[in-house]
């Protein structure tokens, strides 16, 4: 399955809402225990503290071991950040 919802605001009550509703809709067409292989947001923050409260142990400062992944794309980009962050530029490319 793969839910897609744009919204204005990325706050963790408005996503909620939205995994509450799609939990709701799954209940109605058979499926009232959802176990997602995995998940993969973009590297926002709020993403992950909300599928960490709605699919997790409710608490968002804990990860969800072997369930948490993400695009190539958003790899590269934070591969790309932290390395400048934190590699001497004459080192980078190695």
């Amino acid at each position: 399955m793969i839910a897609i919802c744009d919204m204005q605001f990325e706050s963790t009550e408005a996503q909620c809402v939205m995994w509450q509703n799609l939990n709701k809709i799954m209940v109605n067409n058979g499926v009232p225990n959802p176990n997602f292989k995995g998940f993969m947001v973009d590297s926002t923050q709020t993403n992950w503290n909300t599928i960490r409260i709605a699919y997790g142990s409710g608490d968002a400062s804990e990860p969800m071991v072997d369930k948490e992944l993400t695009c190539f794309f958003h790899w590269s980009q934070s591969m790309d950040k932290h390395t400048k962050q934190h590699i001497k530029l004459g080192l980078q490319k190695k």
